[in-house]
């Protein structure tokens, strides 16, 4: 693996940890599992409820890695950087490039059609069987 691969996978992690601290004082213990997502869901309306396009940024990008890492950690992967800098998940077993970061900002600017939950039921389903 390559150097900037392993640095990619450091701020990853950092950010999941950083998600975890700051949920869990919202009453909020992240198990890297799919059932978390619901919560998770919820904390990132919160969060764009207070237009703070920092915050808003910042969480996007945290929720995202988490996202990534229950598939990565579901399925096997690697975590990767575009041409254009955004960070990619490819998936083990499918080979597919997803994005989970730009997931987790369409969800917070349309909750209703951009579930977490069901985007990565489906991802792992996929990546299960390979299809």
């Amino acid at each position: 693996m390559t150097k900037s691969r392993d640095s990619l996978q450091e701020v990853i992690n950092r950010a999941c940890v950083n998600l975890g601290v700051t949920v869990k004082d919202l009453g909020v213990n992240l198990t890297f599992d799919i059932s978390d997502l619901g919560d998770l869901e919820e904390v990132l309306l919160g969060v764009s409820e207070t237009g703070d396009d920092s915050a808003i940024s910042g969480a996007c990008f945290m929720a995202g890695a988490y996202v990534g890492e229950i598939l990565r950690r579901a399925g096997g992967g690697e975590w990767t950087m575009s041409t254009d800098g955004v960070a990619t998940l490819q998936l083990g077993r499918t080979g597919d490039k997803i994005f989970p970061m730009e997931k987790v900002r369409k969800f917070v600017q349309n909750p209703a059609g951009e579930s977490l939950v069901f985007y990565t039921q489906a991802l792992m389903a996929r990546n299960r069987t390979g299809a």
